[in-house]
């Protein structure tokens, strides 16, 4: 169903299930019961209807009576946003969102899609320029403008993506650039996307390279040719861009914890910490944020 609601408005949260209910609203990030317990209509549709809650993140824990006991049965989160049209400070959002400019229902209309954006009070967009869509020849890029100045324009701030493949530059349709002449191509398509954000006056801050690069590179080389990678885009942004953070593509199966992320961080040279990054995380787990979220956001520290 539905997951994001304007402040503004009623919470609307519609499930299923036998028996008696129980529905809880925490808090995501500390599990403060936010409301008391529910126990909603039986009827052929089942749903709840809360009066507005502050902005925030919230989780619906779902639970069914049985012998007078509690069983969690479902889980889902939803956030409440500013609805930015009714109120004067539209700089209070906590909130970042994945946009997908590079789909393909919003390609030709980017600029619907930053006001959209703008109405849920949003203040950050995470999104990517496809490398085959804007590279069709080689050592051609052509960044499209209207999305980058739409979002300058509304005061929104952008953590773009370099990714995908381009078979242009590799014989096999869905190959990874593993080649000097593709690593290099790669990296000056995702010099010119941070350029293009520059040269618009809202630069960027952050830029994460290839996001699950593992699952379109299942080669036994595959951590070694995502390190390459990598530093071939941070040694291209970093002289012109020093203070950029740049986000590592973590890898959550087991190939990633049985060594594939280990590979990469020791090519990036940020290894000798990761002790430090696995110490904060186990202190801050259980606060209702995920261990694998918390490990990454450790990356980006180390490699910035």
């Amino acid at each position: 169903g539905e997951q994001v609601f304007f402040s503004d408005e009623p919470v609307i949260i519609d499930f299923s299930a036998d028996g008696t209910f129980i529905v809880e609203i925490e808090d995501y990030y500390d599990t403060t019961v936010k409301s008391n317990l529910i126990k909603p209509e039986q009827n052929d549709h089942n749903y709840i209807s809360l009066s507005c809650l502050d902005p925030g993140y919230y989780e619906v824990a779902t639970y069914v009576m049985v012998d007078s006991e509690r069983v969690a049965t479902d889980r889902t989160s939803f956030a409440v946003v500013e609805n930015t049209e009714f109120v004067d400070n539209k700089d209070t959002s906590m909130f970042g969102i994945n946009t997908h400019i590079s789909a393909e229902f919003h390609r030709n209309t980017p600029e619907l899609l930053a006001d959209e954006v703008y109405k849920l009070g949003v203040k950050n967009v995470r999104d990517n320029y496809s490398w085959a869509k804007v590279s069709k020849e080689e050592n051609v890029i052509d960044i499209p403008k209207t999305f980058i100045t739409e979002l300058g324009r509304l005061g929104i701030g952008a953590m773009m993506l370099g990714g995908f493949n381009n078979s242009i530059y590799e014989t096999e349709e869905e190959a990874t650039p593993t080649t000097t002449t593709s690593i290099n191509a790669f990296a000056d398509y995702c010099k010119a996307v941070v350029d293009a954000f520059a040269e618009n006056g809202n630069p960027l801050t952050e830029f994460e390279v290839w996001n699950e690069y593992w699952s379109w590179d299942e080669s036994e080389n595959s951590a070694q040719n995502y390190a390459n990678l990598f530093n071939a885009v941070y040694n291209k942004l970093n002289p012109d861009y020093p203070n950029l953070k740049m986000a590592i593509g973590f890898n959550n199966t087991a190939d990633g914890y049985n060594g594939w992320n280990d590979t990469v961080l020791k090519q990036a040279n940020v290894k000798d910490n990761l002790g430090l990054v696995h110490s904060i995380c186990r202190r801050f787990s259980g606060r209702g944020i995920d261990y694998d979220d918390l490990y990454q956001a450790g990356w980006v520290g180390l490699i910035k």
